[in-house]
């Protein structure tokens, strides 16, 4: 499927986006990562909510009941959220929570999955079902 498209797709749409693949397995990725964390619950939390605010936004937001101005509103934030957990996994390494080593490859995927959600959002065209 292309990356946009609101199609049915026998089940739900955001499934099969690849940003949604990406950022879902980030998320648990970024979650084992913290388990671990028993310094700092409040950052941890917050880091881990951004992380799954993405997937989350993605699924409630690429919807073909949307408006297209909905659906852009659910992808920008699940854009700024990208930039979130980057600055939450900034504060992790700089307190010395997380190892670099650790935080680096997140923020790497974080910023991809960032510029996915932009690109995704520049291009977004609502497409009613067929029949509409």
């Amino acid at each position: 499927m292309e990356e946009g498209r609101g199609k049915t797709l026998g089940g739900s749409t955001y499934e099969r986006l690849t940003v949604y693949q990406r950022s879902y397995a980030a998320a648990l990725g970024v979650h084992r990562a913290t388990q671990g964390l028993r310094e700092n619950r409040d950052l941890v939390d917050q880091l881990r909510r951004a992380s799954r605010s993405i997937p989350a936004n993605l699924a409630e937001g690429v919807n073909l009941s949307n408006s297209e101005v909905e659906t852009k509103r659910f992808l920008g934030m699940a854009w700024r959220s990208c930039d979130e957990v980057r600055v939450w996994l900034r504060f992790c390494r700089d307190l010395e929570l997380l190892p670099r080593t650790t935080v680096e490859p997140w923020e790497q995927e974080y910023l991809e999955l960032g510029a996915m959600l932009y690109r995704l959002w520049q291009r977004w065209r609502h497409q009613p079902p067929a029949g509409r």
